[in-house]
């Protein structure tokens, strides 16, 4: 009689949600936790016991999705570039092209002035990975 494979068991569903929409949902809220922290106290003032205090979320869920402080202070970064880029993109499309960039990244840093932070003081010197981040960020515009 030949074997059958027992079928992977499903991760458990909660109050109707799939295990992979809570896993999401708590990863957004870290990294939006990591952003306000960060806009407060700079990334060497940012724990991750401080980011998942923000979030209201447990340590173990921090590391359950993230294996660093530095990976999801990567993770932060590149959101809160996809963002100002998409807001970018919303302005309207007249005009000097430069003008017109440099007038959305100023009005978005001025509606969230903590951002700036990250962006233009934490940047600097923290790994490859943020480096990279940074130029991925740049080949989009």
């Amino acid at each position: 009689m030949p074997k059958v494979a027992p079928k992977p068991l499903e991760k458990r569903r909660y109050s109707g949600r799939s295990f992979e929409d809570r896993h999401a949902e708590r990863r957004q809220k870290l990294l939006k936790a990591t952003a306000m922290v960060a806009s407060r106290f700079g990334f060497e003032g940012t724990s991750v016991e401080a980011i998942c205090a923000e979030a209201g979320l447990t340590l173990c869920y921090g590391y359950e999705s993230f294996p660093s402080r530095e990976a999801i202070f990567v993770e932060a970064y590149r959101a809160v570039q996809n963002e100002l880029l998409s807001r970018l993109q919303a302005t309207p499309a007249t005009g000097d092209a430069t003008r017109r960039a440099l007038t959305g990244f100023f009005k978005a840093i001025q509606s969230e002035p903590g951002v700036a932070r990250v962006f233009l003081i934490d940047l600097d010197d923290h790994g490859g990975a943020m480096r990279m981040a940074s130029f991925e960020g740049g080949q989009k515009l």
